[in-house]
């Protein structure tokens, strides 16, 4: 970064970022990704509660120049609702950077001593759609907690989709760094006591043997994995083959979805055919190949 400006907030919200961002323009120190980013930011902080925004630090990235937003009475580790009195109340830092050309938010918890399933809450998740509909990343990291060792985890990386999350323990924020990175499964790192929770992508819907159903499942793949072009080409050959079939009623699925890296699960309550549809750079295939095979 070859510019570094902080700004002491009273709060952070849409108008804030805004305002910050005209003020760095009459600065010309403005450039296409930290546009793009003030941007972002400014209209995902519209969808977070107060108890985040209260407790907020927030830092925007572009390329060259660093914003970081702090409200006025965050004060050396105490937070505004916090004095030496009461308990330790997390830490909650925000980073919007941008990855693959396209901008992420990258979420940072600092909590006390230790992690605890009561640290993992719901409201470190606002505004995310998991993608494990069957347990959700939320349950998964607190189940993770809970089964610690005796000497409690240190830093936790949760990998849903477009989500990333970081629990540590308090000044682990370079430990916490330091294990930011994928990993197929849970596993621990190099950082003792340190684990990275990266879910699968599995939906959960009534049924997937209508073009209603399958329709919303192909919303919530251009919604929640717009890059992901070939699991949506996977999802228009099932469309196709669910419209030709004679009674798609009968059509009893359970789904396998894989391209672009990515494999998504699709099924119901009721147990049914295993369908497998692969896309690649020379089309979509299905295994079997007809429906009603």
């Amino acid at each position: 970064m070859n510019y570094k400006q902080q700004f002491p907030v009273q709060r952070i919200d849409m108008e804030t970022i805004l305002s910050t961002k005209f003020q760095l323009n009459q600065q010309q120190v403005l450039e296409p990704v930290l546009i793009t980013n003030l941007d972002y930011a400014a209209r995902i902080i519209t969808c977070m509660p107060t108890a985040i925004l209260s407790r907020l630090t927030l830092s925007i990235s572009g390329e060259r120049v660093l914003v970081k937003f702090i409200l006025d009475n965050y004060k050396s580790g105490l937070n505004y609702c916090q004095s030496p009195a009461q308990p330790y109340q997390s830490d909650i830092h925000f980073t919007v950077i941008s990855n693959d050309g396209q901008p992420q938010l990258i979420r940072h918890v600092v909590c006390g001593h230790v992690i605890t399933d009561s640290d993992i809450q719901d409201v470190h998740f606002s505004g995310h759609n998991c993608q494990d509909m069957v347990k959700s990343c939320s349950l998964q990291a607190r189940v993770l907690v809970s089964q610690g060792n005796t000497q409690g985890i240190g830093v936790l990386h949760i990998i849903c989709n477009s989500l990333s999350l970081t629990y540590s323990i308090g000044g682990n924020t370079k430990d916490s760094q330091s294990v930011v990175s994928e990993s197929p499964q849970t596993k621990q790192q190099t950082v003792i006591n340190s684990y990275i929770l990266k879910t699968q992508c599995r939906l959960k819907f009534p049924q997937v043997n209508t073009l209603t159903a399958l329709l919303k499942m192909k919303c919530w793949l251009e919604q929640e994995k717009p890059q992901k072009r070939g699991l949506i080409a996977c999802m228009d050959h099932l469309l196709k083959k669910v419209a030709e079939h004679p009674d798609p009623h009968d059509c009893r699925l359970n789904l396998i979805l894989q391209s672009d890296g990515d494999m998504v699960e699709l099924f119901t309550e009721s147990l049914g055919r295993q369908v497998y549809i692969s896309g690649g750079t020379n089309g979509v295939s299905m295994i079997p190949a007809q429906l009603d095979k």
